[in-house]
């Protein structure tokens, strides 16, 4: 399905004010059981806006954010399967975006990142070549995925675990991958390093991260 027609379902699907589903003759609906809601303050106003996740296909879904005086749109590929977007500030310039998860699998969900751009609307964070940047979670037992933040001398540095069991007899089991760091700056994540991770425990210093230190401030 093309990205008008998506638009053109949720249209059809649901109007947005303040969250609620409205109907014909502008009565008020319950909210579809598909949809996820959170907060996050994308213009940096101060004010938390609302922030909804409607899945409209099976392989798509439409990211809506409730600005003081706006809506703004955005059509997501992927499934959430319910899971909400989570706020994040991950150039510390005051301005959340939202890591939106689009695959969601037994062990791992890999979300895409969003954010007000310089026009009127959302735009999706990308790498230096222009393709959608991703961040992945969890893994299971053969995996570790990850992401966390630590403060630099201008805002913060992102950092990414991507590791896999290497070793399933030692005792305890080794993982062997990279540990990236990276900044994110007009709507660009840039690796600005990456470690080597080689036959290493779980517990390994090089495979620790903390989502929560890129929350946006209080």
């Amino acid at each position: 399905m093309s990205r008008k027609s998506v638009h053109a379902v949720a249209a059809v699907l649901w109007a947005v004010l303040g969250g609620a589903l409205l109907v014909p003759g502008g009565a008020v609906a319950a909210p579809p059981s598909d949809e996820a809601r959170t907060e996050a303050d994308l213009d940096g106003d101060g004010r938390a806006d609302p922030v909804t996740l409607v899945q409209v296909t099976p392989e798509s879904m439409l990211l809506r954010v409730g600005l003081a005086d706006r809506f703004v749109d955005a059509t997501v590929p992927g499934n959430a399967r319910g899971l909400a977007p989570r706020a994040v500030d991950l150039d510390a310039d005051g301005r959340a975006e939202v890591l939106v998860p689009g695959s969601v699998g037994a062990n791992t969900v890999t979300s895409t990142l969003w954010g007000l751009g310089p026009g009127a609307g959302l735009r999706q964070m990308t790498d230096p070549g222009g393709a959608p940047w991703t961040v992945s979670e969890g893994g299971g037992a053969s995996a570790i995925a990850g992401h966390g933040c630590l403060a630099d001398h201008d805002g913060r540095q992102v950092v990414l675990v991507d590791a896999r069991l290497d070793d399933g007899s030692a005792d305890p089991n080794t993982y062997s991958g990279t540990r990236t760091a990276l900044t994110v700056a007009n709507g660009t994540a840039t690796p600005t390093s990456v470690v080597p991770v080689q036959r290493v425990p779980r517990t390994d210093p090089l495979l620790q991260v903390d989502p929560a230190g890129c929350a946006p401030a209080d």
